[in-house]
């Protein structure tokens, strides 16, 4: 991806069987944002899709999968999450692109494990469940601070990703 160390770092693959990164994006055709990224004061928060309205970067990374014809989820809690990844597994996706702070992906891999599909995971910054001890409240869609997409590394992700088409899908 071209990225220096720092920002490699915010990597997190999933990669069942043994897969490179870039191998798992070129293929990917959905993209899920976790719902604690998109501002408090959205009225999209809590729910799964956002409008795009400029005022946010959970709509820059909206824009960036549709621009590719991707699928993009707002996971709006634990259980959401785990529902979708056994519908993207059903319906056969190869892969996908998602964003969710470190803490989470170590201490629920599980899910991901359990869905069986590859993954290239971007970590977010700024406030999350886990650091704040709000993880039950995270969990049931209700926690309230407001974490941060790194978009820098989701765009060189991005780039990588080969759009989706009728005959690809």
């Amino acid at each position: 991806f071209a990225l220096p160390r720092e920002q490699a770092n915010t990597l997190m693959v999933h990669a069942p069987p043994p897969q490179e990164a870039a191998d798992i994006v070129r293929v990917a055709s959905v993209m899920l944002v976790p719902y604690c990224a998109k501002p408090a004061w959205c009225e999209w928060r809590h729910r799964d899709n956002c409008p795009d309205c400029g005022q946010c970067e959970v709509g820059d990374a909206y824009r960036l999968a549709r621009e590719r014809g991707m699928r993009v989820v707002t996971i709006t809690d634990f259980e959401h999450l785990q529902t979708t990844l056994a519908e993207l597994r059903v319906a056969g996706v190869r892969s996908y692109v998602g964003m969710c702070c470190r803490h989470f992906f170590i201490k629920r891999e599980y899910a991901f494990r359990e869905a069986g599909i590859p993954a290239v995971l971007v970590d977010i910054a700024g406030s999350n469940c886990c650091e704040l001890q709000q993880e039950d409240l995270a969990y049931a869609g209700k926690f309230q601070a407001e974490a941060r997409l790194n978009l820098e590394v989701l765009l060189k992700v991005m780039e990588r990703v080969t759009p989706v088409t009728e005959a690809t899908n």
